[in-house]
């Protein structure tokens, strides 16, 4: 009996281009269709990430212009920033609201002198170097940068609520930094 079947086998995959290896695969995506056919309704649960191949809807400005690209935007001032996360607000792009409530963060602490204009840095970089330069506003730049990566990263959606609160975060960094020198600025390497 074992040497018909091994017999059998052995002639079906020499009946086969690339002989047993091929029947190995086809053996394979076979147990995995049927593996998915006899799955019970609604107990499994795929789909493709939402955000890969979504296309997003990109708002438009008062005038009905797109906004700039975020790209270009270059060393804009802390006044330019503030008005287009203020903007962003108004027209309901949360999520892009707390990437400008971010930048406002950061150009605030670069033109105080706090930490250094370093493009590459990521958020939690950022944050980590700003902290050990002004201890006060490591709370409010930790949560600032934990609900921005959660919104650009980890595809949380953005609402008014994240987005006045990001605002509510700036605000509290500025406050704490404005009353404070620093006498040195602390960079910390990326890792």
């Amino acid at each position: 009996m074992t040497y018909d079947w091994i017999r059998f086998v052995a002639d079906v995959a020499d009946a086969l281009p690339g002989g047993l290896f091929t029947l190995a695969v086809l053996l394979l995506l076979v147990a995995v269709a049927v593996g998915l056919l006899i799955q019970p309704p609604g107990t499994m649960n795929f789909s493709l990430p939402r955000g890969l191949f979504a296309k997003r809807s990109r708002p438009t400005t008062v005038t009905g212009e797109a906004p700039a690209d975020d790209d270009t935007l270059g060393e804009l001032p802390t006044d330019e920033l503030l008005e287009r996360a203020r903007r962003f607000m108004a027209h309901g792009d949360h999520r892009r609201a707390i990437r400008e409530w971010l930048r406002v963060m950061v150009r605030d602490l670069v033109d105080r002198g706090i930490i250094l204009n370093r493009p590459g840095w990521t958020v939690t970089e950022l944050a980590g170097a700003a902290a050990n330069a002004l201890p006060s506003i490591t709370g409010p730049l930790s949560e600032a940068a934990g609900l921005f990566s959660d919104v650009w990263y980890g595809e949380r959606e953005a609402d008014l609520t994240s987005a006045s609160r990001m605002r509510d975060l700036s605000d509290q960094t500025r406050v704490a930094a404005s009353g404070h020198a620093v006498e040195h600025v602390i960079e910390v390497a990326p890792r």
